[in-house]
């Protein structure tokens, strides 16, 4: 979701692997607080390992979101318009191969509330295995690779 013209990316969790966290860049868009940047950080049993960082605007700081232990990131919720303004995330119980979204949480939502409506990307239970982006200097889009665990 978010902007659909510049470059794709999409970045892989190790094998075994699982999406548990962000680590996310604030930018401004005009007077605006927008995000600027994303590198996803996986989990392969109990090593944590990050992904590359998406966008190089990170100009107004930065902010970790990592899942609690037995959790991963199961949903995004987020506003676009010309990018992304801001989002929350969704972590899930890991159940075995799967993601219990009945046992479930959302992060504080991070970056400005302009955009369009919050739309919500989740694979209703399926494991995240990667993070999809649309970016220049800033990332303008985002969305999740589903997969098998």
């Amino acid at each position: 979701m978010g902007f659909p013209f510049d470059p794709k990316h999409q970045d892989d969790a190790p094998p075994g692997g699982l999406l548990v966290g962000l680590d996310i860049g604030y930018s401004k868009f005009v007077n605006n607080q927008i995000i600027g940047t994303l590198q996803p950080i996986y989990r392969t049993g109990d090593r944590e390992s990050t992904g590359a960082q998406h966008g190089t605007d990170a100009r107004g700081g930065n902010v970790k979101l990592i899942a609690k232990p037995g959790y991963a990131i199961g949903a995004i919720t987020a506003k676009c318009g010309l990018g992304i303004d801001g989002l929350e995330v969704t972590f899930m119980k890991i159940d075995g191969g799967r993601l219990n979204p009945n046992d479930a949480y959302e992060s504080d939502w991070h970056g400005g509330m302009g955009g369009g409506g919050p739309q919500k990307i989740t694979g209703q239970g399926a494991p995240v295995t990667g993070l999809l982006v649309r970016k220049k200097e800033r990332v303008s889009a985002v969305g999740l690779v589903f997969g098998k665990k």
